[in-house]
């Protein structure tokens, strides 16, 4: 526990950071509207709540994938590199995006 405390890049500061993501976006919520844009690998979906709309790309292949996704910010990524609307996923990532 004590390395990952001390580690920023730890799974347990990964997580206590998407639980408090998930507290400050309304597309995060349970009520928020959900559609999936792709199935399989990546997964690609939407989530849309009080105005805000999010779009998520998972990745738990070992494949690297290269999606275009219109958004203004990154809210939260790890093992994923965006440049502009291009995302690329490596192995194991994910993209938390907002429009």
């Amino acid at each position: 526990m004590e390395e990952q405390l001390a580690d920023p890049d730890s799974i347990l500061h990964c997580a206590k950071d998407l639980i408090a993501l998930r507290k400050a976006c309304p597309a995060l919520h349970t009520s928020a509207k959900q559609e999936f844009l792709e199935t399989g690998y990546p997964a690609v979906y939407t989530r849309e709540g009080s105005g805000q709309k999010i779009t998520v790309l998972l990745n738990p292949s070992n494949e690297v994938y290269t999606r275009e996704v219109k958004h203004s910010k990154v809210r939260k990524a790890q093992n994923a590199q965006i440049n502009g609307a291009t995302v690329t996923l490596k192995p194991q990532s994910f993209a938390i995006l907002e429009h």
